[in-house]
């Protein structure tokens, strides 16, 4: 396999990604906007982006979260609420019957009381730092270079120029196979008028020969 294909499947593999990536976007944002949230949930799951360190080390700043809304919340599960117009994701110390007291893990201070109607999910899954390439791929102008730079790429690989030579490679062996037909019917014709030729020659000293041979006969009888 060739480098010009191998460049040429990665490039559109990434382009593959991306129009992927680009779906589940606007269908986030349709679904956003839809429900009347503040954050994108499907099927009991939930995705948010961590905005601060308050979980450090277990959940980081710019890391994305997944959440699953379930029907038992315990003790130490780390799970995401919301307090006002903010969701927060912090870990649970205790709770008493359908009332839960949080904590962030880097934080000093317990949080204030929550309901369990409040909660959101339990986080299931972190993506570290992913939240970075969230917002890359949220801009539109970044897409847009993106994609401009992807379809440039796989339209320079897509030329083959062997492919345009072909033709002309074909013709002119074409060409070359006549030319060397004719030349070879030419030098047969020409070893044939040779062969003629020489034989005429061949015929007529003979003759001579024959004749001087008569001539000298007649002069030595004469004498």
């Amino acid at each position: 396999m060739g480098a010009k294909k191998i460049i040429k499947i990665i490039t559109n593999t990434i382009l593959i990604i991306l129009f992927a990536i680009l779906a589940l976007i606007i269908f986030a944002k349709a679904k956003t906007l839809i429900s009347g949230k503040n954050y994108f949930s499907l099927f009991n799951y939930s995705v948010f982006e961590v905005a601060t360190g308050s979980m450090n080390p277990a959940i980081n700043k710019n890391d994305i979260i997944v959440t699953k809304k379930v029907d038992n919340y315990e003790i130490n599960d780390i799970i995401t609420f919301q307090k006002d117009q903010d969701y927060i994701t912090h870990r649970i110390l205790s709770k008493n019957n359908d009332t839960f007291i949080t904590k962030g893990d880097a934080n000093n201070t317990e949080d204030t009381p929550i309901s369990k109607d409040k909660i959101i999910g339990k986080v299931i899954k972190i993506y570290p730092n992913l939240g970075i390439w969230k917002n890359i791929f949220s801009n539109p102008k970044i897409l847009i270079i993106i994609f401009v730079t992807l379809v440039i790429f796989d339209i320079a690989f897509s030329y083959d120029s062997k492919k345009e030579k072909k033709p002309a490679v074909k013709l002119l062996h074409k060409k070359t196979d006549t030319i060397a037909a004719k030349d070879i019917s030419k030098i047969k014709e020409n070893i044939d008028d040779l062969e003629e030729d020489y034989t005429i020659r061949l015929d007529l000293t003979e003759i001579q020969k024959n004749i001087d041979k008569k001539i000298n006969q007649k002069e030595n009888n004469h004498e």
